[in-house]
C-alpha cells in the first residue's frame, strides 16, 4: 500500500498491523505488533486526550519519515507516537471511524476489552506472541452482543 493510502486508512480507521522491529530488543521477538490511528477526530477530542492520553505534535521530526519510508502513527496501547517501518509490514485487521456509530462503536470497545487490558496482554499482543486485540466481525458480535444485554435489561426493567 502506497504512503498516501496509507495516511487515508490511518485517518479514517484503527489499524491493527505488524511490523519488523527496526531496532531489535534483547529478549523480544522480531515482529512488533500495533493498534493505531491517525485519526484526528477521535485523537485530539476530550475522550481522546484523556483515555489516549493524545498529544498533538509540537513540532515536526528533524528526519523525513517518509524519505526513510517510516510512518508515523499513535499506539493506542502506548499511547504514544510510532514509526512503522514500511519496508515489512502487514495489515491484520481495520475498525472504520467513519460514522458517529463507528466513533461510539471504537469507544465501547476500547472501555470493554482494551482499557483493562493488564500490562502482561499489552506485551503478549506487542511482541506478536498470539493476544489479538480484535476483529472487525468480532468488535460487531461484541457491540451487538452488548446492544442485545441492554435492550434485555430494559425489557426486564419494565416488567417490574
Amino acid at each position: 500500500m502506497g504512503y498516501e493510502n496509507l495516511i487515508g486508512l490511518f485517518g479514517t480507521h484503527v489499524v491493527e498491523l505488524v511490523a519488523v522491529r527496526r531496532n531489535p530488543k534483547p529478549g523480544k521477538g522480531p515482529i512488533r505488533a500495533f493498534f493505531a490511528t491517525n485519526n484526528w477526530g477521535l485523537l485530539n477530542g476530550i475522550a481522546g486526550k484523556t483515555a489516549l492520553h493524545f498529544r498533538a505534535p509540537t513540532h515536526p521530526p528533524p528526519y523525513s519519515a517518509k524519505a526513510k519510508n517510516l510512518f508515523t502513527t499513535w499506539d493506542i496501547l502506548m499511547q504514544d507516537w510510532r514509526n512503522i517501518n514500511l519496508n515489512n509490514y502487514a495489515i491484520r485487521e481495520v475498525l472504520p471511524l467513519k460514522t458517529a456509530e463507528d466513533i461510539s462503536m471504537f469507544w465501547q470497545y476500547f472501555a470493554f476489552i482494551l482499557k483493562p487490558m493488564t500490562a502482561e496482554e499489552k506485551t503478549t499482543f506487542m511482541d506478536n506472541r498470539g493476544y489479538r486485540t480484535f476483529t472487525l466481525d468480532g468488535v460487531k458480535e461484541f457491540m451487538e452482543a452488548k446492544r442485545n444485554e441492554q435492550i434485555m435489561s430494559e425489557k426486564l426493567g419494565r416488567l417490574t
